[in-house]
């Protein structure tokens, strides 16, 4: 099983109160103390959005692509939900994030805050949407609602994901969680 104590997440974010961090700034002019208070308010967001139960669909969701029944693929993620919920329990966010290099990534996004923090809640409300269709049990279906979330980001937000690849790594491990758009 992948390791969920620490995935990359794609975070372009944008607008909203994820951060303290004033909206209007840009990303290539942010002080070295509101890049960390921006790395680490992103963390926060993304650590609080997530539930175990939300870890462990995200956990299985995807691993059925290549099962050509759907029942059997059905039932393969239903034992794999189970087995991940157990595993996912354990689960514990570091206090802090690892902001390595987090701060020349932003920069290089050259957009507000704002914006930034709007992406990232599109992010996120895309990767929970993408909950609702698991098991995603064929190549079909994955396509299928790969269009479906992408119809959820804002074009703004396709544009800036495009340009910025914001890598965020809570930890030693990495998982990638990819919203979609052009990560």
């Amino acid at each position: 099983m992948r390791s969920w104590l620490a995935f990359v997440c794609l975070a372009v974010a944008c607008g909203g109160r994820v951060t303290t961090v004033d909206g209007n700034e840009s990303t290539a002019n942010l002080t070295p103390s509101d890049q960390d208070q921006l790395c680490l308010d992103t963390y926060n967001y993304i650590r609080t959005s997530f539930s175990n139960d939300d870890l462990a669909k995200l956990e299985c969701g995807f691993n059925g692509a290549t099962s050509q029944d759907p029942a059997t693929c059905d039932t393969a993620y239903e034992t794999c939900l189970t087995n991940a919920r157990a595993n996912v329990q354990q689960i514990q966010w570091p206090t802090t994030p690892d902001c390595t290099g987090f701060d020349q990534q932003v920069a290089a996004c050259n957009t507000t805050v704002g914006e930034y923090t709007k992406c990232l809640q599109q992010e996120l409300d895309l990767v929970k949407a993408l909950e609702g269709d698991f098991p995603l049990c064929s190549q079909a279906a994955e396509q299928a609602a790969a269009l479906s979330a992408a119809g959820k980001l804002s074009t703004d937000c396709i544009q800036l994901l495009d340009k910025c690849h914001v890598t965020f790594v809570p930890g030693a491990t990495a998982t990638t969680l990819d919203g979609g758009g052009g990560g």
